[in-house]
């Protein structure tokens, strides 16, 4: 009885312990809600804010703002990601096609990484692929996230 009791236990600590955060959560995890004043690589003043959207449905609309460029981005709970904890590293890119031929669409990215202590490097992206013609509008970013 013991060691089925033991046996209970262990298999729902695991499960506890094993569950992976979400898109939101580990996007979170690295920058909270808010709205951060930074600076990019030729000191030009940027501003990325992250706002929760879409209650009760777990969502965030993350914008990036410099003296050129405003873009955003929709992180939606559930979507696929990539998220290294130790490097505050998140990217995730979500590509909408706009015709059937697949030769037109319109890509959106998000990434985060570690920039030195307390200092985050952020770039929202959105690339616009019409055939072989592309566009870019990117922001990049470097915030103190606390």
């Amino acid at each position: 009885m013991k060691t089925l009791i033991a046996t209970a236990l262990m298999i729902l600590s695991i499960s506890s312990f094993g569950a992976e955060l979400g898109s939101v959560d580990s996007f979170l995890s690295v920058l909270p809600v808010g709205s951060y004043l930074g600076h990019d690589d030729k000191g030009v003043e940027c501003v990325v804010n992250v706002n929760e959207v879409n209650f009760p449905a777990k969502a965030l609309l993350v914008s990036a703002t410099n003296d050129k460029n405003k873009t955003t981005k929709v992180i939606k709970d559930g979507s696929e990601f990539v998220f290294r904890a130790y490097k505050q590293e998140f990217i995730q890119t979500d590509r909408y096609y706009v015709d059937a031929s697949r030769n037109a669409y319109v890509e959106k990215i998000v990434r985060t990484v570690n920039a030195g202590i307390n200092r985050l490097y952020v770039v929202v992206s959105s690339e616009v692929t019409i055939n072989r013609d592309r566009s870019v509008e990117t922001v990049e970013c470097v915030v103190n996230p606390k």
